[in-house]
C-alpha cells in the first residue's frame, strides 16, 4: 500500500467516523435530550401543582380556624339578641332615642315575626314627625344602637304649613333570637 493510499483510506475511515458521530448525535443524543427536557418541564409543573396543593391545604386550615372564631362571635351575637318578648323594651329603646333626637314618634306599626335562617325577623313601621339632620340622627342612633335594627323603607314628605317639620314614614327590620 502506497501511502497516498493510505492517506485516503484515512480520509475515508474519518469521514465515515465524522457521519457516524453525527448519526449517533442526531438519532440518539439529541431525542435522548428532547425527551430528558420534556420529562423535566413536566415535572416541573406537577411540582408546581403540588405546592399551590400544599399552599390550598395550608390556607384551608387557616379559614377553618378563622371560621370558628366567626362561629363563636355569632353564637355569641345571637345569644346577644333580644327576645320576641322583649319586644316592648326595643320600642322604650326608640322612644329614648326619639327624644335625644327630637324626633315625634307619631305612630307605630309592629308587624307580624317571621322565621328567617333560626332568626325571627319583625318588620315594624314608624310615622315620624322632624326636621331633616334630626330624622337622619335618629335613624343612625337606631341603626348603631344596642340592638341588630336595619333600615327597609324610608319616604318623606314635607307640609308647607308645618314649616320645616318633615312628615316621614320609615320601615325598620328587627333581627331577634330565634325560638
Amino acid at each position: 500500500m502506497t501511502n497516498q493510499q493510505s492517506i485516503q483510506i484515512w480520509k475515508i475511515s474519518s469521514a465515515a467516523v465524522l457521519v457516524g458521530c453525527i448519526a449517533l448525535v442526531v438519532y440518539v443524543v439529541l431525542p435522548y435530550i428532547s425527551n430528558t427536557l420534556e420529562k423535566y418541564q413536566i415535572y416541573s409543573s406537577q411540582k408546581e401543582s403540588l405546592e399551590l396543593v400544599g399552599d390550598w391545604s395550608e390556607q384551608l386550615e387557616g379559614l377553618e380556624e378563622k371560621q370558628k372564631v366567626l362561629d363563636e362571635s355569632l353564637t355569641s351575637m345571637y345569644i346577644g339578641l333580644p327576645k320576641e318578648q322583649e319586644f316592648s323594651t326595643v320600642i322604650a329603646s326608640l322612644f329614648s332615642k326619639a327624644r335625644t333626637s327630637n324626633v315625634n314618634i307619631v305612630k307605630i306599626e309592629p308587624s307580624e315575626s317571621q322565621p328567617h335562617q333560626g332568626q325571627l325577623k319583625k318588620k315594624f313601621s314608624l310615622e315620624l314627625q322632624s326636621e331633616y339632620h334630626q330624622l337622619a340622627r335618629f335613624i343612625n342612633r337606631v341603626e348603631q344602637g344596642d340592638y341588630l335594627i336595619n333600615l327597609q323603607q324610608m319616604s318623606i314628605s314635607s307640609n308647607p304649613q308645618s314649616g320645616t317639620v318633615l312628615e316621614s314614614r320609615v320601615e325598620f327590620e328587627l333581627t331577634m333570637q330565634g325560638e
